[in-house]
C-alpha cells in the first residue's frame, strides 16, 4: 500500500508540478499540513470514522517533524492519503514556494472556486463558507487575492463583501481594489454604452413570446455589456428559437450605436453557449479578456514583484493561466475543460471542492495553528490548538482569527 502511494506521489510530482522542489513524494513522505487536508476531506466526505478521529488527533498533536513516511500511517490513512496525493502536492508546493517568494492570487469564480447558478441578481448565491476561506486567504497574503471574472461587481459585491483585494469583473472591463474597512476604489474607467433602447427591444420581444423565453432573463448590474441568460437551454429548440427572435434585434442595435458612436471599443453582439449558462451578449469589442485583466492588475502597486497563482476552468482563463506560467508562476486548472483544450496547468483538479480545500488548508497551515477555543476532536483538528505566530500585522492577526466554519 504505502508503495503504491508514493509511486501515485511521485508521478503526480513529475507530471504536475513545474514550480519548486518537492521531495516530499520522491521520498514516501507527507507533510503535516497534507495530512490535516486529508483529514478535512475525510471529514467533510462522513469519512472520518472514530476510530480515524482518534487517529487523525494522534498523529497531528505528537507529530513534530515537518513530515512523516507514509508507510506509517494507518492503512485507511494511506487510501486517503493516495486520494487526495494531487492536492496535497499542489498544497506543499504553494507552501514551499511561498517561503521566498509573496504569492498573489488570481481567480475565475464559476466552476472554479465553486457552482453559482444563474439568477436575478446575476447569479448571487451565497456561499458562506467559502467567502470565509477567501477572506482568510486575502488577509494572509495581505489582501493579494483577485477576482477575475466575467460577473458583474455587484455579484462580487454581495457575494464576498469580506474579501479584501481586487475585483476585475467583466472580463476586466470594471476593476477595483476593495478594502473592507476603507470600501471600493476604482481603478480604471469602464466605458459605459447607453442600452436604453435595447433594453426596450428585448422586452417587447420577450414579453411577446412568454412561452419561448419562459425562465429567461436579463442579468442585472453589468455595465459594459447586455446579457441575456438563456435558462431554457436544456430544451435546444427553445433555445434556437430565443436566439432566432433576439439575435436580430441585439445585431440591429450595434449597427446602429456603432455607426452613431465612432469608439475605439465598438459594440459586438455574439452567442456564448457554455456549459453552465447559455447566453446572448452586447459587449464592447477588444476591450475585456483575461489575460488583459491580469496584465492590468500585475502593474498595481500593491501586487507588483509577486508569483502569479491563476485558477480557472474554462477557454478564457487559459492566457490568463499561461501567463501566469510564463512569469514563473502557479497554474491550477479545475475541470477537465482546460486540459482538452490543450492548456497545460501546473496542476489538475477535479472540482472547485478540492480547490477549495487546498486554499483552506494553505490558510491553516500559514497561521500555524491558529487558536480557536473549541471542545470537541474535530474542530482541534480543523482549527487547531497552539498560540499565535509571532510578528503578524493587523490584517494577517483578522486573518489567523477569522472562523471558516462552525462544526457542530
Amino acid at each position: 500500500m504505502a508503495k503504491s502511494v508514493a509511486a501515485n506521489l511521485r508521478a503526480l510530482d513529475e507530471a504536475t508540478m513545474t514550480i519548486g522542489e518537492n521531495t516530499n513524494a520522491s521520498q514516501g513522505l507527507i507533510s503535516r499540513p497534507s495530512l490535516h487536508l486529508i483529514f478535512m476531506e475525510a471529514s467533510d466526505k462522513g469519512l472520518l470514522t472514530q476510530r480515524n478521529t482518534r487517529i487523525a488527533e494522534a498523529t497531528l498533536s505528537h507529530m513534530t517533524a515537518a513530515t512523516l513516511p507514509i508507510a506509517t500511517l494507518d492503512p485507511e490513512m494511506q487510501k486517503l492519503a493516495q486520494d487526495s496525493a494531487a492536492k496535497c502536492v499542489l498544497l506543499d508546493t504553494l507552501l514551499g514556494v511561498s517561503e521566498t517568494r509573496r504569492l498573489a492570487f488570481f481567480s475565475d469564480v464559476d466552476n472554479t472556486l465553486g457552482n453559482f447558478e444563474p439568477g436575478v441578481h446575476s447569479g448571487f448565491e451565497p456561499d458562506h463558507h467559502l467567502s470565509a476561506i477567501l477572506a482568510r486567504l486575502s488577509d494572509t497574503i495581505d489582501g493579494r487575492f483577485s477576482f477575475v471574472t466575467g460577473r458583474p461587481d455587484l455579484f462580487l459585491s454581495n457575494a464576498f463583501s469580506n474579501v479584501n483585494g481586487f475585483r476585475a469583473s467583466e472580463f476586466g472591463a470594471v476593476v477595483t481594489h476593495w478594502d473592507i474597512d476603507e470600501g471600493a476604489y476604482p481603478l480604471n474607467e469602464p466605458i459605459n454604452p447607453d442600452y436604453t433602447e435595447l433594453d426596450a427591444a428585448f422586452a417587447r420581444v420577450m414579453a411577446e413570446n412568454p412561452t419561448v423565453f419562459e425562465g429567461c432573463f436579463v442579468e442585472e448590474a453589468k455595465v459594459t455589456a447586455r446579457t441575456v441568460a438563456l435558462t431554457g437551454k436544456k430544451d435546444a429548440a427553445k433555445q434556437a428559437a430565443a436566439i432566432a427572435l433576439l439575435k436580430p434585434v441585439a445585431e440591429q442595435f450595434v449597427a446602429e450605436y456603432n455607426a452613431q458612436n465612432p469608439s475605439r471599443f465598438p459594440l459586438v453582439a455574439h452567442v456564448n453557449d457554455a456549459v453552465y449558462n447559455c447566453t446572448l451578449e452586447v459587449t464592447p469589442e477588444n476591450l475585456g479578456d483575461k489575460l488583459r485583466c491580469i496584465r492590468t492588475l500585475m502593474v498595481q502597486p500593491a501586487l507588483r514583484d509577486v508569483l502569479p497563482v491563476a485558477m480557472g476552468d474554462s477557454g478564457p482563463d487559459g492566457p490568463m493561466l499561461d501567463c501566469a506560467r510564463e512569469r514563473g508562476g502557479i497554474s491550477i486548472s479545475v475541470g477537465s475543460k482546460l486540459p482538452s483544450l490543450g492548456y497545460n496547468a501546473t496542476a489538475n483538479l477535479a472540482a472547485p471542492e478540492d480547490l477549495q480545500l487546498v486554499l483552506e488548508a494553505f490558510v491553516w497551515a500559514k497561521a500555524n495553528n491558529f487558536p480557536v477555543d473549541r471542545s470537541d476532536r474535530l474542530n482541534k483538528l480543523r482549527y487547531g490548538t497552539s498560540g499565535l505566530p509571532a510578528n503578524t500585522n493587523a490584517r494577517q492577526t483578522r486573518a489567523v482569527l477569522r472562523p471558516i466554519r462552525a462544526i457542530a
